[in-house]
């Protein structure tokens, strides 16, 4: 688990568009380095981190509009469930080298 911008913002505000891209190279950098096959990614600032090849990624709500609207939390619900089934599709596969 991770976030974009890797520091905290004035008063835990949206981060701004200078924020992300100042830090996105290290989540770049941190993303080649654990290689997964999936990326999870929760709300509308993750949703701007650039794809690689390779990985798939799953866009769902942020866990806090999950937890306030009663839709975003039946998408989020789905979305997590449709991702358990992939990896454990992997699982009984047999996984290569790459992380799950």
């Amino acid at each position: 688990m991770t976030n974009v911008v890797k520091e905290s913002t004035p008063n835990n505000r949206k981060p701004t568009v200078e924020e992300t891209r100042r830090w996105m190279p290290y989540l770049v950098a941190e993303i080649n380095r654990v290689e997964p096959r999936f990326i999870v990614l929760m709300g509308q600032v993750a949703w701007k981190t650039p794809r690689l090849k390779g990985i798939e990624y799953v866009e769902t709500y942020h866990p806090t509009a999950a937890m306030r609207f009663p839709k975003a939390s039946q998408k989020f619900l789905a979305d997590f469930g449709a991702l358990k089934d992939k990896v454990a599709a992997i699982n009984d596969r047999g996984s290569g080298a790459r992380k799950v």
